[in-house]
């Protein structure tokens, strides 16, 4: 049974803007962003980057971090999602005052239409591409927004057989890094505009939902 300990240090405030501009360029960074009115439901935003596992379902086959690939299946992909977790989480006393966070690492990622087409037993409606049907991280520590509070945290857990936390160099790491992201907002281009074009018909697009519901039939 694998335990994870939660770790909590609070830092100073930096706009998730800022944040993004300095690191959203960093391979398997993920940004779980709220916008609209601070209220309840949109109170947290969530960055995290440089994830310690990697898994990536596409073109039939299962890929994690630098293994063999193996052939997929919706139970295989699962499966692996879920040995990856710990089987027990134990928290760290927290100073009074800091919140209960919503999230301290784990898997983050998206599923693709291919996923829901194996899920629904729907025949595929086109070739493979490159678009993965998963892609996810497994990450060991989080930067967290409290925008109620506006209050920002970096938060881990620390599975059994790592280096305990007292002293641990990566969360010194991670507290300077976050430092050196400036705490001002940084200019951004303007976004160019574009134009989207229709690549089939109103009527063909309703042909192939009629298809699709006749394969589920």
């Amino acid at each position: 049974m694998v335990t994870a300990r939660v770790w909590v240090e609070e830092l100073a405030w930096r706009e998730p803007e800022a944040v993004f501009a300095a690191w959203g360029d960093a391979p398997w960074c993920a940004f779980l962003d709220s916008g609209g009115p601070v209220e309840g439901r949109s109170r947290w935003q969530i960055f995290c980057r440089t994830p310690r596992q990697i898994l990536v379902a596409q073109d039939g086959q299962i890929f994690q971090d630098a293994e063999a690939p193996v052939p997929f299946t919706v139970d295989a992909l699962f499966s692996r999602l879920r040995s990856v977790m710990p089987s027990a989480v134990a928290r760290a006393d927290t100073p009074e005052g800091l919140p209960e966070l919503p999230f301290s690492g784990g898997w983050v990622g998206f599923a693709g239409y291919g996923l829901g087409q194996h899920l629904e037993h729907i025949a595929p409606g086109h070739s493979a591409q490159d678009e993965s049907d998963w892609a996810s991280g497994f990450y060991d520590h989080a930067f967290v927004w409290d925008r109620l509070s506006k209050r920002a945290f970096v938060t881990g857990v620390v599975l059994d057989g790592d280096q305990d936390i007292a002293g641990c160099q990566p969360v010194t790491a991670h507290i300077a890094a976050w430092e050196a992201v400036p705490d001002a907002l940084v200019a951004l281009p303007d976004v160019p505009r574009v134009q989207f074009r229709l690549d089939q018909s109103r009527a063909s697009y309703c042909q192939a939902i009629e298809r699709a519901t006749a394969c589920r039939q």
